[in-house]
């Protein structure tokens, strides 16, 4: 059932909700800068539409997070197989269908969550913690997004998530499958076993000609050279170009100093504060305290969840309302200040803690700055020159003219296989060890000019193919040892397999374990309590995975060190679980609920996109996937 469950959540509705929930307050996404071009609607349910930036914003985010996820630049057609833009399209198909149903239902979220959220936003932390509310109108501005239209968007997501977790937070998992499932995770084997060495069997022996003949024709892959790539590279690391850099004690002050805030802490006051719908509520209260109520308890009479927010230890910059800022930061110790009317709501605020501003001298930090910037001024230097690079490669320059004239290293392999190797098997000099390189290399043709490789940590190389080495067959003359090594190797896997396929025979005869290790030299060894995950040095995954098909006393074998030994084991005990443990029953009621939840909201996106009228312009989409051009280009991502 587990099986067909997971099987369930991989449709492009599960798939879509799931995105969804992970991305729910983030599908604003960057600004208009693919506006142009992308005018068309992609597709419109009820009276809700889909625009072709909205469609590309959410595409580009999800290209992003595949490509770091795989450590490479994915091309648009391998999205395409890859379901990128269906998933795409079914997730803010999602989103709307979700804000047509809660507009029916008149949902809606307070003020003080709206704000609470957007405290809380990771894209809006300080370096030390807390609201910057500096990044936040940098990130605005940066987005293209008026401040008004992003709470709303902010108010949105907390309505489509308040109607999705109303949804799944009644789920039941019935206490048969819980039981069923802990009896198979929890499920105990006892064994004992025996671990056969080239100790236990006959020597092989020395290969005759004809056997290695024979051997080495009839397994050529096992003898072949792979095929190599002569190339010239230019590797461009910081590193390597720090001593190009110049930094005196002027720059390091001037960045100590636009880095102030870094160094120097503000002043950090503990806030709560308590909403009210207008401002005679607020006043109605403010009287109510000086008459003795507690701040705590009319936060309690008010609705602590959806009224009273609690600041925590914050900056002044970091509250979200200017307006409550300045009140609360204008107290001259802790206290209650009295209504303050902010931008979102009218509030009485509490300072109950007051931490002073502390502040870094420049001589306690100079070596950090000037390190910093030492570093920066490399990247900067490293990047300018990978442009030059590029810009001298467009025009045709030899790599050769390129290093010279850039005074860059210029490195020349004359062999390099796939893994990065020389035709004596170890590592290139000078050839960084990057698969993304690597691929970039063997995906190459002669006489083409290959894009250039990031190779991560502000690092490129650029290179030149020279010549491709073919794999081939190295003659049997030049790898006798090797083949008279691997027909031994294959003799005792033989021999070995033999063996422990005769004593599991002679075990589930009913012969003792005891008696056959006392006749083989070897040592019989036991394993208790043992569970499907469980893995010891003797039992890999394999042997207990059959472990668990074979009945008590049934014996069987697996290989261990690829095949240079073999284990052979029998069952002696087994143990089904009756109850479930209550943190192993919570565990697993848990993993259920959220995959039973997963289908439920699945299947509520389904009804709501058949409840309402759906139409999709596949042109439009097809577009909207292509107007910046190709994936991976410098600058697209």
């Amino acid at each position: 059932m587990l099986q067909r469950m997971r099987e369930g959540t991989k449709s492009w509705v599960a798939g879509a909700f799931i995105f969804l929930i992970a991305a729910s307050f983030a599908v604003w996404g960057i600004g208009d800068w693919i506006g142009g071009a992308l005018q068309k609607d992609v597709a419109t349910i009820g009276d809700k539409t889909i625009t072709q930036v909205d469609f590309r914003r959410l595409y580009d985010r999800e290209m992003r997070v595949m490509q770091q996820r795989f450590g490479r630049v994915i091309q648009r057609d391998e999205a395409r197989l890859r379901g990128v833009d269906q998933r795409t399209l079914a997730t803010l198909l999602g989103t709307a269908a979700i804000e047509l149903h809660s507009d029916e239902l008149n949902l809606g979220v307070s003020d003080g969550a709206v704000a609470e959220r957007i405290k809380r936003d990771p894209a809006f932390q300080s370096i030390g913690g807390g609201f910057d509310r500096d990044r936040y109108d940098q990130t605005l501005r940066f987005s293209g997004v008026n401040e008004a239209a992003f709470i709303e968007q902010q108010r949105r997501g907390l309505i489509r998530r308040q109607l999705t977790e109303t949804i799944t937070s009644g789920v039941k998992v019935p206490e048969t499958l819980t039981t069923a499932l802990n009896a198979y995770r929890n499920e105990e084997r006892d064994a004992e076993y025996i671990v056969l060495t080239d100790k236990q069997i006959e020597a092989p022996g020395e290969p005759t000609d004809a056997q290695m003949k024979t051997y080495y024709e009839e397994n050529p892959r096992r003898f072949t050279a792979p095929e190599y790539r002569k190339l010239k590279a230019i590797v461009l690391r910081p590193a390597d170009f720090a001593d190009r850099v110049e930094v005196n004690e002027a720059d390091v002050r001037e960045s100590y100093e636009s880095r102030s805030r870094e160094f120097n802490t503000p002043e950090q006051r503990t806030v709560e504060q308590i909403t009210f719908p207008d401002k005679a509520a607020a006043e109605k209260a403010a009287e109510e305290l000086k008459g003795g109520k507690t701040f705590g308890a009319l936060a309690d009479e008010v609705g602590r969840e959806d009224r009273f927010i609690s600041h925590g230890s914050i900056t002044k910059t970091g509250l979200l309302d200017p307006s409550i800022a300045n009140a609360a930061f204008a107290l001259g110790e802790p206290g209650i200040t009295d209504p303050v009317e902010g931008d979102l709501s009218t509030s009485l605020v509490r300072v109950t803690k007051i931490d002073p501003a502390t502040s870094k001298s420049f001589d306690e930090v100079k070596e950090q700055v000037e390190r910093e910037l030492r570093d920066e001024r490399t990247r900067n230097f490293v990047a300018n020159l990978f442009d030059e690079i590029e810009d001298d490669r467009a025009k045709g320059l030899a790599i050769e003219d390129i290093a010279s004239k850039r005074e860059a290293t210029l490195t020349e392999i004359a062999a390099v296989d796939q893994n990065g190797q020389d035709p004596e098997g170890k590592p290139v000099t000078g050839f960084p060890a990057n698969v993304s390189l690597r691929r970039a290399v063997f995906a190459a043709e002669i006489d083409l000019q290959a894009d250039a490789v990031e190779l991560g940590n502000d690092s490129f190389a650029v290179f030149e193919l020279d010549e491709v080495i073919p794999a081939k067959v190295r003659p049997l003359e030049t790898v006798k040892d090797d083949v008279k090594s691997a027909w031994i190797a294959e003799q005792k896997r033989n021999a070995l397999t033999s063996t422990a396929a005769a004593i599991v025979e002679d075990l589930n005869k009913g012969r003792p374990l005891a008696d056959i290790a006392k006749e083989k030299g070897v040592e019989v060894k036991t394993a208790a309590d043992l569970r499907r995950s469980a893995r010891t040095d003797d039992l890999p995954s394999g042997a207990i995975g059959r472990l668990f098909t074979l009945g008590k006393g049934a014996a069987a074998t697996a290989e261990l060190l690829g095949g240079q030994q073999r284990v052979v084991f029998r069952v002696t005990d087994t143990e089904v679980p009756e109850k479930t443990d209550g943190q192993v029953q919570t565990q697993i009621e848990n993993l259920v609920a959220d995959q039973l939840g997963e289908e439920m909201v699945a299947e509520y996106l389904q009804a709501l996109q058949s409840r309402y009228d759906v139409e999709v312009d596949q042109e439009a989409i097809e577009q909207a996937t292509s107007a910046a051009g190709p994936t991976g280009a410098r600058g697209g991502f």
